[in-house]
């Protein structure tokens, strides 16, 4: 199996870009294995449509790892983590995206977070406040 490495800078308020990177990178047959700050590994495989998600957890490992399971009960694939994000995966026919007025969302744990945390007027993810208010 091939294995790929590309240098890329995404910064905090680009979290869509880097999101439409990966996937277009796993359309084009290279799926994440791993991240570094601004290095990306792809691991060869069929050119298939997925959806990447990534979250920001702050907090210590078992908040990250209730996030992770989270995720799981949604249908999304841990990938990895890097630093203090994590990144998932999701075929894109099962995970129903759509657009509303201001934002791309997803059925992924953290766009229902941010969407209640904007319908009730609260912040209740650190998360969401990085990406509501850009």
């Amino acid at each position: 199996m091939g294995m790929r490495t590309e240098l890329r800078a995404f910064f905090l308020s680009e979290y869509e870009e880097e999101q439409a990177y990966l996937q277009e990178r796993h359309q084009q047959g290279w799926k994440l294995v791993s991240a570094y700050p601004y290095v990306y590994r792809f691991a060869a495989c069929q050119p298939e449509s997925f959806v990447y998600e990534t979250d920001f957890t702050p907090a210590g490992r078992q908040e990250r790892e209730r996030r992770i399971e989270m995720y799981a009960d949604y249908g999304w694939e841990h990938v990895l983590d890097c630093m203090q994000f994590s990144y998932f995966r999701k075929k894109a026919a099962e995970a129903h995206v759509r657009t509303t007025r201001s934002f791309t969302a997803t059925t992924s744990p953290s766009w229902r977070w941010r969407n209640a945390s904007s319908a009730a007027g609260c912040c209740p993810s650190p998360s969401c406040c990085s990406r509501r208010f850009r």
